[in-house]
């Protein structure tokens, strides 16, 4: 099974952080957040932006304006391959955001999770590096013998914060 540092970003070669304030265009809409940064478009464009305690927020999509559009861990369209992580093993599998259910799809009926066991980024496939924290195990269903999906409880509590970082 493979093995990770978790929450220890500083750990992979060349990362440090670009700590950018934050606003919503639209307070009902939590898909997209809005960041602010003097740092060059190739710094900031397709990375990764977590929370104060390093949770993944989400991936800089576009510049709009003096801004760069996030689409954050809510947005349906958002997407990031992950290993569950139970008793030292590692199952991976994909996370799907949303605002009302995140989940975890596709997992091996034979994958040992349960609930409470933390999900990280696997940094395998997309910009996304690795071992970020996304959340933990809040409810396990078995797709007729086929495959496991998994509720995901995302730590919310970046949105009452004024910044977040870009992974660069």
């Amino acid at each position: 099974m493979l093995r990770a540092k978790l929450h220890n970003l500083n750990a992979l070669p060349n990362t440090h952080l670009i700590k950018c304030p934050f606003v919503f265009k639209d307070f009902s809409n939590i898909d997209y957040i809005y960041i602010k940064s003097n740092a060059p478009a190739k710094n900031i464009l397709n990375k990764t932006v977590v929370s104060q305690k390093l949770n993944i927020v989400g991936i800089v999509e576009s510049k709009v304006g003096n801004l760069y559009k996030v689409k954050t861990v809510f947005n349906s369209n958002f997407v990031a391959d992950c290993f569950i992580i139970n008793n030292g093993n590692y199952y991976r599998s994909i996370f799907k955001g949303s605002q009302n259910k995140p989940k975890i799809e596709f997992l091996n009926t034979r994958s040992i999770i349960q609930k409470n066991d933390q999900v990280v980024t696997s940094g395998l496939i997309g910009n996304i590096p690795p071992n970020i924290n996304v959340g933990t195990i809040e409810k396990i269903y078995e797709v007729r013998g086929f495959y496991k999906i998994a509720l995901v409880k995302i730590d919310k509590t970046f949105l009452n914060d004024s910044f977040v970082y870009v992974v660069n």
